[in-house]
């Protein structure tokens, strides 16, 4: 799927599955791949400096030219780089954007290992996730465990993040769950963004995370 635009073209479009087995995906029949959740295509601008994911539901067609395709502007900006920025006016749609971060932010860590390059832990990302203490962390070289599965090792699935059901925002602060499975047994990092002041427009980034029994940075 290639469609060109003046500012954004679409380099692959798929179905958002998150898991660390991509055979389970090409083991699918149509009707199951029809019934998965939306798709996500991943965006590179025309200079190709910069490309990320991005939720299909953001992108509509161009009606300026043949085969292109943009990203509105209805409370979804495009993104300086594959993390998503959003409109702080309204509080759903804040933890919307700062669920929808999270959300990217595991899909690009297995799609990185499915596919290879750069995840978002990497220098080149991890600063459209994370605020600029956390990404010193993940480059001290003292990381022992897993910043998103709190293990050295991943083996199983997971399942969409979610806001915290009793405290999705408070003062600002979103809160963001994400369930999953290593090894058999199930997990749960806790997400804590804001709006990050010290960077361009405060886009919502990510301070602190939780797994069981340690956190960071």
């Amino acid at each position: 799927m290639n469609q060109k635009s003046s500012a954004i073209q679409i380099l692959k479009s798929v179905p958002r599955v998150l898991t660390s087995d991509t055979s389970q995906y090409n083991a699918l029949t149509q009707a199951q791949i029809a019934a998965l959740p939306p798709r996500w295509c991943l965006m590179r601008t025309a200079g190709m400096d910069k490309a990320g994911w991005v939720a299909q539901r953001f992108i509509t067609p161009d009606q300026s030219g043949e085969d292109q395709a943009q990203v509105p502007s209805q409370g979804y900006q495009a993104p300086h780089g594959n993390a998503p920025q959003f409109d702080q006016g309204d509080s759903d749609d804040v933890v919307e954007g700062a669920r929808a971060l999270v959300d990217e932010l595991y899909y690009h860590q297995i799609e990185a290992d499915a596919a290879g390059g750069p995840g978002p832990l990497d220098p080149v990302n991890s600063f459209m996730y994370f605020t600029d203490d956390i990404v010193a962390w993940l480059n001290s070289g003292n990381v022992q465990a897993h910043p998103l599965f709190g293990a050295q090792d991943f083996d199983g699935s997971v399942q969409s993040a979610r806001p915290d059901p009793d405290r999705p925002m408070f003062r600002g602060m979103v809160t963001i769950n994400v369930d999953f499975t290593n090894f058999g047994q199930p997990q749960r990092a806790v997400f804590y963004l804001r709006a990050d002041t010290t960077k361009p427009g405060a886009p919502f980034r990510i301070f602190n995370v939780e797994h069981d029994g340690w956190s960071y940075p």
